[in-house]
C-alpha cells in the first residue's frame, strides 16, 4: 500500500471513530467514554497512556495523558461523566500540573466537539471544574 493509500485509510478509520465519539449519548460511562477518547486518539497517531488502577497512582493523577510525538504535543485530561465531580485530590493536581505548564483538561461527553477539535488542530478543551 502506498503512503497515500495508508493515508486515506487512516483518515477513514478516524472517521468512522470521530463518530462513534459523537454518537455516544451525554449519559454514557466514564469507562466506555474514556475508551471511545483512547480508540479516537490513537486512530490519529497519539501514544496513550493511562492510569488502568488509580488505588496505585499518585493520588489526583490524570486518567489519561496523551503524547503526539510528529506535533510535539503532551497533554492530560481528566475524563468525568457528565454529572461527575473532581475530588479534592484532583483539583490540587490539576492545579499543580497547570503551574507547571502542563496542559490539562476536564473532558466530559457532553464536550465532544471540543475534543475532537483539540485532538485534530491543537485547540485546548475542558474547563477547570471546582469539587463541590
Amino acid at each position: 500500500m502506498s503512503p497515500q493509500e495508508t493515508h486515506h485509510v487512516r483518515q477513514a478509520a478516524g472517521d468512522v471513530l470521530e463518530g462513534i465519539l459523537r454518537s455516544l449519548p451525554v449519559s454514557v460511562s466514564e469507562k466506555r467514554f474514556q475508551a471511545a477518547v483512547r480508540r479516537y486518539a490513537t486512530e490519529l497517531g497519539y501514544t496513550v497512556f493511562c492510569v488502568y488502577d488509580s488505588r496505585r497512582s499518585p493520588e489526583g493523577l490524570p486518567d489519561i495523558i496523551l503524547a503526539h510525538r510528529r506535533r510535539r504535543l503532551m497533554l492530560m485530561a481528566e475524563l468525568k461523566s457528565e454529572k461527575g465531580r473532581l475530588s479534592p485530590a484532583q483539583t490540587v493536581a490539576i492545579a499543580t500540573l497547570r503551574a507547571a505548564g502542563v496542559s490539562v483538561s476536564v473532558w466530559r461527553p457532553s464536550m465532544v466537539e471540543e475534543i475532537i477539535a483539540r485532538l485534530r488542530e491543537g485547540e485546548m478543551p475542558g474547563q477547570m471544574v471546582q469539587s463541590k
